[in-house]
């Protein structure tokens, strides 16, 4: 959670007018980067760059584990000028930013903006960006050019919606380990739709296991067939099982195993 001042008092945004507002203004925010904070930008801006997502592809680009996407902090800035200076009403223009060091998980980064210029013009504010971590070093520096509202604002603050991270680690990892071993037999009880045969199917062709396919053997090739299932390229064989309890019905059997 972002730690920072809050114009109009606990539950409110407000903001400060172009007039209002005087060269020397400034506000700051501080917040401690999490992995989830990464996963979520990662997924909100489709960066998948590895130096952010995997702590090994990063350690090995002379990283001390995941970095955060630069433009993480580019967004922090622009949390402090939609909400704190100006506020509300806000309109960006441009931003420039110089970034000097990374910023890992962990890090509290600390942000503050102040207002160097007033442009009557058209409302235009020029403020200078800077970035800090926890031990005081510079993260980055530069300027934010914005519209400045000319109307007041106060209006009661949104709650963010609650987000939840879903990682598949362990399912990569159990994928990989299971891999390195021999297919199991597997029988699979009356796959006669296309999610119950295709599934078995693709962890036969991942070499996960030997599927035998157990249900009216008609109907598995009929499914096959009409979702292009491959069962051929596994090589077959069929039998009966006789039901003892039901002598009127039996079972028929496909045991699909890779040609080699």
């Amino acid at each position: 959670m972002a730690e920072q001042k809050k114009n109009g008092g606990p539950g409110w945004i407000e903001n400060k007018t172009f007039d209002e507002i005087r060269v020397g203004d400034s506000t700051s925010l501080s917040k401690t980067l999490t992995r989830d904070d990464i996963s979520l930008f990662a997924a909100v801006s489709g960066d998948l760059n590895p130096t952010h997502l995997d702590p090994k592809f990063a350690e090995e680009k002379g990283f001390n584990g995941e970095a955060a996407h630069s433009m993480w902090a580019g967004a922090l800035v622009s949390s402090l000028l939609g909400n704190e200076l100006p506020g509300p009403g806000t309109v960006y223009r441009s931003q420039d930013l110089n970034f000097r060091r990374p910023v890992m998980v962990g890090d509290t980064l600390t942000i503050t903006l102040e207002v160097r210029e007033k442009m009557p013009g058209e409302s235009t504010v020029l403020l200078e960006c800077k970035g800090t971590n926890q031990d005081g070093n510079e993260v980055f520096e530069g300027t934010a050019r914005v519209v400045a509202p000319i109307e007041k604002i106060k209006v009661k603050r949104p709650d963010a919606p609650d987000v939840q991270v879903t990682r598949h680690d362990g399912y990569r990892e159990l994928m990989e380990h299971a891999g390195s071993l021999d297919p199991v037999s597997t029988a699979v009880a009356h796959p006669c739709d296309e999610s119950s045969l295709k599934g078995p199917v693709q962890a036969a062709e991942a070499g996960l296991i030997e599927p035998i396919l157990v249900g009216p053997e008609s109907k598995i090739r009929s499914v096959a067939e009409e979702f292009d299932i491959d069962l051929n390229g596994y090589g077959s064989r069929t039998h009966r099982t006789a039901m003892p309890q039901r002598p009127r019905r039996s079972k028929s059997c496909v045991r699909a195993r890779p040609r080699h």
